[in-house]
């Protein structure tokens, strides 16, 4: 019997060998060409996945940022409403002013309630009561606030810090004297 060879990259292999290793080759193929595959449809998945997470976040946080700033402001209407506060003001009574908005400012979560008078000039500071004087509207974030506030257009705004965000909010103070009559004495400005 006589063993045909082939030659194959400078080596002789019979044909069973030869048969073997295409076999193995054309089985191989199939197995590399799924796994490729899998690989990218896994890929995609994933980056899918990542993608759709970080717009849920994303939304999630818009969300309550938004929310957190109508109920700043709705804090800020209501503090403003407050008939202790503008008679305080009326009379210049800085010590009352802040032992009503101290406690409020825990009490509603914020970290600081700010009461300014009609010229812009700070009442009461609940985080920083030696700052009763100070001109805010020397200030560029509180300048625009106060005169938001004095103009009697409620609003907020949000600005990026060093710790975070901070939304402010502010609404005007009014000390009511009649029947739809009424003069903007004041600012409520909450951070």
């Amino acid at each position: 019997m006589v063993k045909k060879t082939i030659s194959f990259i400078n080596s002789k292999l019979t044909i069973k060998k030869t048969a073997l290793l295409l076999l193995i080759l054309i089985s191989l193929i199939p197995l590399i060409l799924f796994d490729i595959l899998f690989i990218n449809l896994t890929n995609q998945n994933i980056k899918n996945e990542i993608s759709t997470r970080l717009n849920n976040s994303k939304n999630y946080i818009q969300s309550k940022t938004f929310e957190y700033k109508d109920n700043m402001l709705n804090y800020a209407r209501l503090i403003s409403n407050i008939t202790e506060i503008s008679q305080f003001i009326s009379t210049n009574n800085h010590l009352s002013i802040l032992q009503f908005i101290s406690p409020l400012a825990t009490k509603i979560g914020v970290d600081y309630i700010i009461i300014t008078d009609n010229k812009g000039l700070v009442l009461a500071r609940s985080d920083r009561p030696s700052e009763h004087g100070t001109n805010l509207l020397s200030s560029t974030t509180t300048s625009y606030l106060v005169r938001s506030g004095l103009s009697g257009l409620p609003t907020t705004l949000m600005e990026n810090t060093q710790n975070g965000i901070l939304i402010n909010a502010v609404s005007e103070i009014k000390n009511w004297y009649g029947p739809n009559k009424s003069k903007i004495i004041g600012t409520v400005i909450l951070g």
